[in-house]
Parts: structure tokens; C-alpha cells; sequence
């Protein structure tokens, strides 16, 4: 058997831990196994939800509300082990694009300027690549084979992008866990992020030909969004405030 690391021991109770699924991702980087764990009492409850699916119609409606009932017990005692906040503090958050999230208390806090680096990189990288293919494809032809540079560069592009969505994931569960930790109550601005990162229609003159439509400052906004991962944010903190029995509200964008 594989020895534990110190730092995994530390961060989980083999005794009293259950493994429940194991995966193989593959990844530019290479191949990564990934080990999900449960709470022993999770078990039970997944065996009692294979019975309600597996029964279906057959069941009587008490047995179905028994087990249902007996779900929600063993929920509660897997919610309960986590200690809940000792002073309750309310918080208001409403996410933009200068500042990633400014809070009621006055708190500004700054978006992930590690992951802008990054989209920088791939950016100039992707323009390179581009460039390249249109080189080679005016020398040897568009139906040709990739090149071993271009080869090389999309190699790296799919590296960075690797690298960018563990910089935004670790990030988001740094920051989404300092908020349910130091929170007990979280009023999030209910943003449309879709309405935000969607295209403008095109504008079409008396002659037939396309006016400005405001695209340019459009495609800003939506890139900013789309590199800082509001949303997955948003649903990190959801997630880790209500296992520590606080409670997580979305409030109308207007007038906030």
C-alpha cells in the first residue's frame, strides 16, 4: 500500500472516511487520478436512495415517506458535525469588473490578477499560432498536415489553459471559503451573467450598411466575466456557506 503524505493526512480522516469513486483525467499536463471521498453516513443515504429509484411505483406511499424521512435525518446529523458561526454577521456582495466583489462593509475586493496573466499569454500565444498557419498554408497549401512548431505552440496554449482553470478554481475556493468562514448570512447581487456576456445584434443602416452597435465595449465585458468565473464563485460560496448552516439569499440586481 502507498504511503500517505503528511499534508493528505491532514486533510483527511482515513478512518473515518469512505471512498466512493475513482476516476482517471486526462489532461494536457498529463493523467490525474481523481479520488472522491463521503462522509460514512453518506453511504447509508445512498443505499436508501437505490431503494426509493429501484422500487419506484412498487413501493407504498408510508415506505416512501419513511425512507425519505430517514434521508433527511441522516443529512441533518452529516450538516450538524460542522460547528456553526458563533456571531451571526449579515453581508451584502455585489460582484463588477473593476473591483471583483464589493461588500456592504466597504471591503473591495480584487479579481485574480494571476489568471489575467495568464489569458495574456494565451492571447499572444494564439495570435503566433495564427500567424504561422497562415504562413505555412500559403507555402505548402491549406490541406496539409500540422507542422511540428504549430504542433509545439498549440501544445503550450492547451498547457495554459490547464494552468488558467486551476489558478480560477483554486482562487474561487480560497475566497468562497473566507467568506462562509467569516459570514453567517450572504445577500449576493442576482446578476444575469448570460444577459451580460451575450452579443449585440448587428445594426443595419438605411443603405445596407451595418452602424455601430456597441460590440467592441461588449466583447470587453464579456471576457471579463467569462476569465473571472463569477458564477462558479458565486456557487462555491452558496455551497460552502450552507454546510456551515448559514444562509445564502440572491437579491434583485435594480437599486442595489
Amino acid at each position: 500500500m502507498l504511503e500517505k503524505p503528511e499534508s493528505l493526512r491532514k486533510r483527511i480522516d482515513f478512518d473515518n472516511t469512505r471512498f466512493s469513486s475513482f476516476s482517471l483525467k486526462k489532461e494536457p499536463s498529463g493523467f490525474y487520478l481523481c479520488v472522491t471521498t463521503s462522509d460514512p453516513l453518506q453511504a447509508d443515504i445512498n443505499v436508501i436512495a437505490n431503494k426509493l429509484r429501484q422500487g419506484g411505483k412498487k413501493l407504498d406511499e408510508e415506505v416512501k415517506n419513511l425512507l425519505k424521512q430517514q434521508v433527511e435525518k441522516l443529512r441533518k446529523q452529516i450538516k450538524d458535525k460542522v460547528a456553526p458561526h458563533k456571531k451571526q454577521i449579515a453581508i451584502g456582495v455585489d460582484p463588477g469588473i473593476k473591483n471583483l466583489l464589493a461588500l456592504s462593509n466597504g471591503w473591495l475586493i480584487e479579481y485574480n490578477k494571476a489568471r489575467e496573466l495568464i489569458q495574456g499569454r494565451i492571447e499572444t500565444l494564439q495570435s503566433k499560432l495564427s500567424k504561422l498557419r497562415e504562413y505555412n498554408d500559403k507555402i505548402r497549401g491549406k490541406k496539409r498536415e500540422p507542422t511540428k512548431n504549430e504542433l509545439k505552440l498549440q501544445a503550450r496554449i492547451s498547457r495554459l489553459h490547464e494552468k488558467g482553470r486551476n489558478c480560477s478554481n483554486a482562487f474561487n475556493h480560497k475566497l468562497a471559503t473566507r467568506l462562509a468562514r467569516t459570514f453567517s448570512h450572504i445577500a449576493w447581487e442576482d446578476t444575469d451573467l448570460k444577459e451580460l456576456v451575450k452579443s449585440e445584434d448587428a445594426v443595419v443602416e438605411e443603405d445596407g450598411s451595418y452602424g455601430q452597435n456597441g460590440q467592441t465595449s461588449q466583447s470587453r465585458l464579456s471576457k471579463a466575466f467569462n476569465s473571472r468565473c463569477i458564477g462558479d464563485l458565486r456557487a462555491k460560496t452558496k455551497q460552502k456557506l450552507e454546510n456551515r448552516h448559514g444562509t445564502f439569499v440572491l437579491t434583485p440586481a435594480p437599486y442595489t
